[in-house]
């Protein structure tokens, strides 16, 4: 430590002491009651030492004052494009903060004459974080947790939405050079980091001027008092806290809180750079959902000025907001008779297809033809009738009427600065190539070969400027040959004649209960119970309220199955929501959907279930409708909340009924979800449950992805969890059930009040994919807890240090594996292992050393997952010898589908 004694070598920052009795401190929440001067707002355990500790002097606050820090070459360094000058603002502000530390222990030990060196670890402890270079680069995961927080990039993220792919040039650049000019190895950067980078620059290029107006100059840093310092010396056994940083511009008339804490904040607080008017505004104006709204695919938030619409094919007929750069990354053409871009959709090479035969028009501004404008002239542009009628494009011109949306598009394109187009041009044809291969495969050679069959189209934006001598400037355009006749819905017949077959063959499994197969409505609950299968029996338990023998708890002597010990007792319980279409060519194609899904219910139900159950006999599954799926063809089936033992001895026949008959995995908007008891879990291991989410999260192309075989969309978008003024946000989250960003259309859903919602899969209409989901729960769950078992907790401040730091290295990239490690990770991310978490080899390597426990999922992993098993004699189980049908006629349906947004509202 002896490098912080004396004073402290080399240039620095300008700094500046300024008492607590001369700060305009403005807090945003209790009237400043929360913000660390404030004189009730010390841990209690230093409270506690200052009641027992005799003939104290001097303050009793925690801080006293702040040292404010002038930044402004720091932020300045941010722009530049010399990352050299990013590293040597950073070491001013470290030999800054050593030279604060030093002064303050060298003044605190010649006060209270006790050794320097003592002082100078504790107070090293206590600002390490600030003792430090706060260089970094965007391709590091290192703000967030644990020795790894950076402040400067976490205040820049939580104040200034420096986020995603806008970040300060400084932070990337150099890897922007390496990739762009060829020097860097195809295993030096992942194809997420790659387009990270490319994201960024591009970013740059539109609006290359917004770091450079960051309303960032001075940083404060609340200095402990020498009571806080004889509390926290050697010996005393206090642990050390550290509370906040704040921040102000140049033009500020006082100081201003920026959090109560730096490594989090409120969503309300700070500023962020609007692209459309070039300024930073308030987050306050920022939260104006009418004004600013986000784009559906890359979810960066744009004043609605600077945002269009797309469609998709689905089970909904709504419009997404799409933004400028997702339009050139994803767009493939427009549809003016749909007002809406086309865009290359998940999974689905027929886009690509019908893409091919798209048709080029030329649009002219209004400023470049001569003509007289007609309304706004900044928006108006003219089809270039004589470029058709060169190229025989049979489009009627008053078809090609733009949308104010698409026009202000077009107009935002043709005022881009030639050399912003210049450097944007190539990084995103790279970028938009990267993106919409991904779409379609994580495979690699056939990326390779989906690029080459594809290139003509992914080298063609939907829409770019150009020049040329004969026609001048103008805007060329792919327009949809579809044209009129693109439909977005995915429909069946709008009246189905459905008749009810009553004789068949076909033989009920005689369970032994009456069963409601009625299609219920989307907010029906029946009545749930946990079920287990042990030996060859079903034991079940109501889950509101304890019955039964089965429901003893071993560690309470009582039936308790709100008990976490209960749970680890008897196993996860898992309730399942399965949607499924029924096909148009299925095996039993001579009955109705309604009376398809009645059968296929009925086969979950084995025979002889009510003697096979131990006390009560629940019915196991329910259907329902619900709204993203078609009204007569689609049906969710409940499952009530089984263990693994019980879905891993399911009735064949049941899969055998969904493989024949239905589809699901092709079809966009059909998912299954997976409920798991909030009981299950002690908060230690909720946090790690859930913080093993949040990480596996974070690589978006990798094992989740796999194995939930879709990406991240709006029905299960992978958002962070969010909690406000809070100095740990898994904590609060798992403390409350709740966080303050929580809704419906989430991978982890947990609106509601008992259970947790896992929203990442795609249906399935295969048993053993459905089940590999399930198991994947099950495993996840058994990881953390074996994780977390041995880590303490503290209900202000979460789990112990040692699980915290094992957490903190989740998402940072493995550095070595074993040969059975690399042949998973071959099968589960694209080009080879570029961008393997730690969290995806240390729960790829759990998987494998308890394979026989998730046999399913080991085989998906492998790639080995054949069809399920079932003999003929099951199957025969379900059919007498088939005689003649007859046929009586039912009511006819009409079918409506209503379409649903994230939010959950109808359109």
């Amino acid at each position: 430590m002896s490098e912080y004694t004396g004073k402290i070598r080399g240039s620095k920052l300008p700094y500046d002491h300024i008492k607590a009795q001369y700060l305009n401190i403005v807090d945003e929440s209790r009237g400043g009651a929360d913000h660390p001067l404030h004189g009730n707002n010390t841990e209690h355990t230093y409270n506690r030492w200052l009641r027992e500790t005799p003939n104290l002097t001097g303050s009793k606050k925690k801080y006293d004052a702040i040292v404010s820090i002038d930044v402004a070459e720091l932020i300045e360094s941010l722009t530049s494009e010399n990352v050299r000058d990013f590293h040597g603002a950073s070491m001013k502000w470290k030999r800054s903060m050593q030279d604060v530390v030093s002064n303050r222990a060298h003044a605190y030990a010649s006060n209270h004459n006790v050794d320097v060196e003592a002082v100078i670890e504790v107070l090293y402890s206590l600002y390490s974080v600030f003792v430090a270079e706060p260089f970094y680069s965007i391709l590091e995961n290192n703000y967030t947790y644990g020795s790894r927080i950076n402040w400067l990039r976490n205040l820049l993220s939580d104040r200034f939405g420096a986020v995603n792919y806008s970040n300060p040039r400084a932070t990337w650049i150099s890897h922007y050079e390496t990739i762009s000019s060829g020097i860097a190895d195809a295993e030096d950067y992942s194809q997420s980091e790659i387009s990270a980078v490319f994201r960024n620059h591009i970013q740059y290029q539109m609006y290359p001027k917004q770091w450079d107006t960051l309303p960032l100059r001075y940083i404060g840093i609340p200095m402990v008092t020498d009571n806080y310092i004889s509390y926290a010396l050697p010996g005393n056994g206090n642990e050390l806290s550290y509370d906040s940083l704040y921040y102000k511009s140049a033009g500020a008339k006082s100081w201003f809180s920026a959090k109560r804490g730096y490594w989090y904040g409120r969503s309300t607080g700070g500023q962020v750079f609007d692209d459309y008017s070039g300024n930073w505004i308030s987050k306050v104006k920022w939260a104006n959902s009418r004004k600013y709204s986000a784009c559906n695919l890359c979810h960066h938030k744009y004043d609605v000025m600077m945002l269009d619409w797309y469609k998709v094919r689905s089970y909904q007929n709504t419009r997404s907001r799409i933004c400028y750069q997702c339009i050139a990354t994803y767009g493939l053409s427009y549809n003016p008779w749909q007002k809406s871009w086309i865009i290359a959709s998940y999974n689905n090479n027929e886009d690509m297809d019908v893409a091919a035969n798209d048709r080029p028009i030329r649009l002219r501004h209004v400023d470049d033809t001569g003509d007289k404008p007609v309304g706004r002239r900044d928006y108006d542009w003219r089809v270039d009738e004589e470029f058709l009628e060169e190229n025989n494009i049979d489009i009627d011109v008053n078809d090609l009427k733009l949308p104010v949306e698409t026009r202000r598009y077009l107009t935002w394109l043709r005022k881009l600065p030639m050399s912003a187009r210049m450097n944007i041009g190539f990084t995103l044809t790279t970028l938009r190539k990267d993106a919409i291969a991904s779409q379609m495969t994580t495979n690699s050679s056939e990326r390779l070969e989906f690029l080459d069959m594809y290139s003509p189209i992914l080298d063609a934006f939907p829409a770019q400027y150009r020049s040329d001598d004969t026609r001048g400037d103008h805007i060329a355009m792919w327009i949809d040959s579809m044209m009129e006749d693109r439909n977005f819905r995915m429909r069946y017949s709008s009246r189905v004649a459905e008749s009810r077959v009553t004789d068949d063959g076909w033989i009920e499994p005689s369970h032994g209960i009456r069963l409601n197969k009625e299609k219920n409505s989307y907010n029906y609950r029946p009545d749930f119970y946990y079920v287990d299968y042990i030996d060859g029996k079903y034991y079940s338990t109501y889950t509101e309220g304890s019955s039964g023998d089965y429901a003893y708890c071993s560690d309470h002597d009582i039936p308790n199955h709100r008990c976490t010990s209960w749970h680890r007792e008897y196993g996860l319980f898992m309730g399942l929501e399965l949607e499924l279409i029924a096909r148009d060519t299925r095996e039993q194609s001579n009955v109705g959907p309604m009376q398809l899904f009645q059968r296929t219910l009925e086969t979950f139900h084995p025979n002889d279930y009510r003697n096979m159950s131990h006390d009560v006999a629940p019915q196991l599954m329910y259907i329902k409708h619900d709204g993203s799926l078609p009204s007569a063809t689609g049906a969710e089936f409940i499952s009530q909340p089984m263990s693994m033992r019980a879905w891993q001895n399911a009735p064949k026949t049941f899969w055998y009924m969904t493989e024949q008959n239905y589809k699901a995995h092709s079809v966009g908007g059909v998912g299954i979800h997976i409920h798991i008891p909030w009981d299950a879990f002690t908060e230690q291991h909720g946090y790690t449950f859930l913080s093993a989410l949040q990480a596996l999260q974070w690589n978006a192309n990798g094992l989740l992805r796999y194995i939930a075989q879709r990406p991240s969309n709006s029905w299960t978008s992978w958002d962070q969890l969010d909690y406000h003024d809070v100095p740990n946000v898994i904590a609060a989250v798992v403390r409350s059930r709740r966080a303050n960003n929580s809704s419906k259309y989430q991978g982890i859903n947990l609106m509601h009040n008992n259970t947790i919602e896992l929203r990442y899969f795609n249906s399935n209409a295969k048993g053993n994919r459905v089940l590999k989901n399930l198991e994947f729960v099950q495993a996840l769950y058994d990881f953390t807890m074996w994780k977390s078992d041995s880590s303490g907790w503290d209900n202000e401040l979460g789990p112990d240090e040692s699980l915290l730091n094992e957490i903190s290295t989740w998402r940072n990239q493995a550095d070595e594996w074993s040969d059975a490690e690399e042949c998973l990770i071959r099968n589960t991310h694209d080009e080879d292992f570029d961008g393997v978490l730690n969290i995806e080899q240390v729960f790829v390597q759990f998987i494998t050393d308890n394979h026989h426990k998730y046999h399913h999922l080991m085989e998906f992993l492998l790639r080995n997952d054949d069809d399920l098993e079932i003999s003929q004699d099951e199957i025969d189980s379900l059919w007498e010898q088939q005689e003649e049908t007859t046929e009586e006629e039912v009511e006819e349906v009409v079918e409506t589908v209503q379409p649903v947004t994230r939010l959950g509202n109808t359109i």
